[in-house]
């Protein structure tokens, strides 16, 4: 279940939070571990606004917790949990 934070963010039950902070990334926070989630905008077949998220910027947390390693698995919470905050969001997305 989410709850929206402001026009561009929310927070989940799961104890996430998905914020845009820019154009072209997300903020993706747990307690005190978070992640620059980079997006690309653009448009879909369709010609509906849609975004491009790169599952390269899903390595890592930031400092003081980026030598922390993140597994397959791990990633692919992560990579689900943004995907339900998107859709939440209304935001049609993909990953690369």
């Amino acid at each position: 279940m989410f709850t929206w934070l402001n026009k561009q963010g929310v927070k989940s039950s799961n104890g996430f939070i998905f914020q845009g902070v820019h154009r072209f990334y997300y903020h993706y926070c747990e307690g005190d571990r978070c992640m620059q989630v980079d997006v690309e905008p653009c448009m879909d077949p369709s010609g509906a606004y849609s975004e491009i998220v790169y599952l390269d910027s899903l390595r890592a947390w930031k400092p003081p917790f980026d030598l922390e390693k993140l597994n397959q698995k791990r990633v692919a919470e992560i990579r689900r949990n943004i995907s339900e905050a998107l859709s939440f969001m209304g935001v049609k997305h993909s990953f690369k």
